[in-house]
């Protein structure tokens, strides 16, 4: 039995979701009175490590789950502004009428 199953990545992959996790990461850290990013500098931060960003941030481990709460609401409110990366609709339509099955 050939089973076709194929499984992506949501963030970069089928979504282009960087410019809204920029704005959701500006709007929580003007709120914790963080100083503002711009793409560069949030490209950067995604490549460090949880206790290193901690640091940055000056937040303590007890903070992070009302940090994260509140990037998921932002997330939430933004979906509408999240666009797909060019092109993958069509992969997504090929691959389906190819028989594969996918998840995100």
């Amino acid at each position: 039995m050939d089973k076709k199953l194929l499984v992506f990545d949501f963030d970069g992959t089928i979504a282009d979701t960087l410019s809204v996790a920029l704005l959701i990461a500006n709007e929580i850290g003007q709120k914790l009175e963080w100083p503002t990013v711009d793409k560069e500098q949030f490209i950067q931060l995604k490549q460090k490590t949880i206790p290193e960003i901690l640091k940055i941030a000056n937040l303590n481990v007890s903070q992070l789950p009302g940090v994260l709460r509140k990037a998921r609401r932002g997330f939430k409110q933004h979906l509408p502004d999240v666009k797909p990366i060019k092109g993958m609709p069509e992969v997504i339509v090929e691959l389906k009428e190819r028989g594969y099955q996918m998840g995100i």
